[in-house]
């Protein structure tokens, strides 16, 4: 995990690195072309996130991704294509939420009405949460004594996971959460520790539980990551 953020540390440190002689050239007058109208764009914004996740190998389907649509995006204006904006938005936004839900397949498969890792672990159905929504919401209750995490995606919808009763499984915890215009809520134990692998994207992740570093017993992480696109993932407890 640590190589992955200074990998993606040092992406970042390039593109800023980059735009600021770009705009230093620019500003002392050896750049004719507006470069800041380039750069200060949503769909720039969208390649250099693209970028970024692309120095992650966990991620580098999702960086594609959004570099393409940030591409297709700037492709009229480049090159004088005369196509308006509204008539391509809506198709390239379907194709890249699609193909992002495609690259985040969850990490098991089901044969046989059962759940295997990718390593070949068997695992029990009860113990792992596999939810998927798109325009609509699910709540779950899991009451699983070797909870293990799961994948859960929504697309313009809500999820709500309770996990009260539940208890992470000695060998680790993993939820993996994708939401694009959608939000997922999840009710935890007071005392379990819960990491945020998360990006971001116009989006969040709140923790509003009343946290005492004292009381949480460091047996018990979970960690969530994913993406995270026009929408929100919001850690509660009773």
């Amino acid at each position: 995990m640590d190589k992955v953020k200074n990998d993606s540390r040092l992406v970042i440190g390039i593109i800023l690195i980059a735009l600021g002689v770009v705009l230093m050239l620019e500003t002392m007058g050896f750049m004719t072309l507006s470069v800041q109208y380039y750069i200060f764009s949503w769909k720039t914004f969208l390649i250099f996130i693209g970028l970024v996740l692309f120095a992650n190998k966990k991620r580098k389907v999702s960086g594609i991704v959004l570099m393409a649509l940030g591409f297709a995006f700037w492709f009229p204006a480049i090159f004088g294509v005369n196509i308006r904006f509204h008539q391509v938005f809506l198709p390239l936004a379907l194709i890249g939420v699609g193909a992002l839900i495609v690259s985040k397949r969850g990490g098991f498969k089901r044969v046989d009405k059962q759940f295997y890792f990718k390593n070949g672990e068997k695992v029990s159905e009860q113990d792992i949460v596999n939810d998927f929504s798109i325009f609509g919401g699910t709540r779950k209750k899991v009451d699983s004594k070797q909870f293990k995490g799961g994948t859960i995606t929504s697309v313009f919808g809500s999820t709500e996971l309770n996990l009260i009763n539940a208890e992470i499984d000695p060998d680790g915890c993993v939820i993996d959460v994708f939401n694009t215009f959608a939000g997922t809520t999840l009710i935890v134990p007071g005392d379990w520790v819960v990491k945020s692998d998360v990006l971001s994207i116009l989006g969040g992740f709140n923790d509003k539980r009343m946290v005492v570093k004292s009381e949480l017993n460091q047996d018990k992480v979970l960690i969530i990551k994913g993406i995270v696109i026009f929408g929100g993932i919001e850690i509660k407890s009773y």
